[in-house]
């Protein structure tokens, strides 16, 4: 019944994590106590040898749910740091292929937000005093933070509207700005993507 109950712990661990798996040990434990030890019927054991099992079934419980919960996490980061290679693959291919005939700007805007499930998104250049908007919702009002993020060079957050803004820099002076809206990616893929965007506008530039 022990290893049973281990198989079930194990199991919660598996599917929901160490939280959840160390509440089942927990109430494993105590299931254990009550019908299997001598007295049964009671949260009693008379037996040192049946509190050395039960706390070593408890142990190796808490011990495997944490291993499991930690291959899991593990495994998620794993899957989403390929998302985020895949996703900064299709933009570099994106902004090499851009239409000429079209604002390389705008295009850039919107390849980042379909590609990244953006909202919004805006990328100011500074040189030409330009903003260029991407996704499905407007961004009234941060044209001006856009600007100003420029001037200092360093990333503005606006917690209220999920908006971070991040300077765009080439060769150590800044040349615009990117704003996103709901941007969830780690920096350095965020670091990637400015990167980009800053190839983008020098070739506009160019």
């Amino acid at each position: 019944m022990g290893f049973l109950f281990l198989i079930v712990v194990l199991g919660v661990a598996a599917i929901s994590g160490f939280v959840e798996a160390a509440i089942v040990s927990a109430v494993a434990m105590l299931s254990y106590n009550f019908f299997f030890l001598p007295q049964v019927g009671r949260f009693t054991i008379a037996d040192p040898e049946d509190l050395a099992a039960v706390l070593t079934f408890l142990l190796t419980a808490l011990v495997a749910s944490h291993l499991s919960d930690r291959a899991k996490r593990q495994a998620l980061e794993a899957r989403r740091r390929q998302q985020d290679t895949e996703r900064l693959y299709a933009l570099s291919r994106s902004i090499l292929l851009t239409d000429a005939s079209r604002p390389i700007g705008v295009q850039a805007a919107q390849n980042i937000a379909q590609i990244f499930e953006l909202p919004t998104v805006m990328i100011f250049d500074a040189k030409t005093n330009s903003t260029f908007l991407g996704g499905v919702a407007g961004a009234e009002g941060f044209e001006a933070r856009l600007r100003q993020v420029v001037v200092q060079g360093s990333h503005l957050r606006d917690a209220a509207a999920d908006f971070d803004i991040w300077p765009i820099a080439l060769g150590g002076s800044p040349i615009g700005a990117l704003g996103a809206v709901g941007m969830q990616a780690p920096d350095g893929a965020v670091q990637s993507i400015l990167n980009l965007v800053a190839i983008a506008l020098e070739r506009v530039h160019s």
